[in-house]
């Protein structure tokens, strides 16, 4: 007889996987008996070594490890000969680690001295592997972040002067999933000064023509509190 312990196979971790015999042949008749032997790898247990098509399920892997490969040698019995053994490789591959996505948020417009949020609360990963923060400040005024690995830091605005021009600021964010970085992303919050305080509106009521010697009365209440009195 001639076993054929059919084509290697390349398979994801923790599932179940058949090894296929059922192709062996008996130029006399038919194949009585079937027997598989594992010849590498960590033990696994098949489900019936006896079979034409044993199954056997794949030892779980996580991200980080080594492929396994496991070997297995079929013979095959007519009931007067065996077979020389055929043998079929079985690579069990680990999970592959996908890059993480950082994202930085949206650019934002904000009044010079306020607090400000930098949020990178949107970036993942498709493992679903929790994540580092690091956060760096690429150009603008010097600001101090109160704490470049956080999710969420904030800072102080500077301070602009009423009349200057806005001021630019440049983030960028990348995570970590404790095996690879992300690609940075970057934000730009633009500062711009904050708005003068508007001055009230006097109102001293329209011109009057009057005779001598009475009593005129001055009329200022249309006059408008716009802003803080300087």
């Amino acid at each position: 007889p001639i076993a054929d312990a059919g084509v290697n196979k390349t398979t994801i971790s923790g599932y179940s996987i058949v090894v296929d015999g059922s192709r062996s042949t008996d130029a006399d008749g038919g194949v009585v008996t079937y027997n598989w032997e594992q010849v590498l790898g960590a033990d696994v247990s098949l489900s019936n070594p006896k079979s034409a098509t044993p199954i056997f399920k794949t030892p779980v892997l996580h991200i980080g490890d080594l492929n396994q490969t496991f070997a297995f040698d079929l013979t095959v019995d007519d009931g007067f000969e065996i077979s020389q053994p055929s043998r079929v490789f079985v690579t069990v591959e680990a999970p592959q680690n996908m890059i993480p996505f950082a994202d930085a948020g949206a650019d934002q417009r904000v009044v010079s001295g306020s607090t400000v949020v930098l949020n990178g609360g949107n970036s993942y990963d498709l493992n679903g592997q929790a994540l580092r923060f690091q956060w760096q400040q690429l150009s603008g005024p010097l600001v101090d972040l109160s704490d470049e690995s956080s999710v969420q830091p904030i800072f102080k605005a500077p301070d602009i002067d009423v009349g200057l021009s806005h001021q630019t600021l440049v983030f960028s964010l990348i995570v970590h999933d404790g095996l690879a970085a992300s690609v940075a992303d970057t934000i730009v919050i633009t500062v711009e000064p904050a708005n003068a305080p508007e001055r009230p509106l006097a109102d001293a009521g329209r011109d009057l023509m009057v005779d001598s010697n009475i009593v005129v009365e001055l009329n200022g209440t249309r006059s408008q509190p716009q802003g803080d009195t300087p």
